[in-house]
């Protein structure tokens, strides 16, 4: 299954993982900054598993989905 990750500010999103990259649950996958360049938050998997879409345009939105992540289950 998938796990998405939504943003509650808009700003502007730095990635700090590509697609297909494995993550680890709590790793960074990006940061936020507003449009001065300040850091608003620090954006982390919520599961472990495997980067499957990530957000590429660097403008935000409120509630844009910032990341998918394909999350195998034993």
């Amino acid at each position: 299954f998938t796990v998405g990750t939504a943003t509650d500010q808009g700003g502007t999103f730095y990635p700090q993982v590509t697609r297909d990259a494995h993550v680890m649950k709590g790793s960074r996958i990006g940061m936020i900054k507003n449009y001065l360049g300040r850091p608003l938050a620090d954006i982390s998997a919520p599961e472990s598993g495997i980067i499957l879409f990530v957000h590429a345009v660097p403008s935000l939105n409120k509630g844009d989905t910032i990341a998918n992540i394909g999350v195998v289950k034993p």
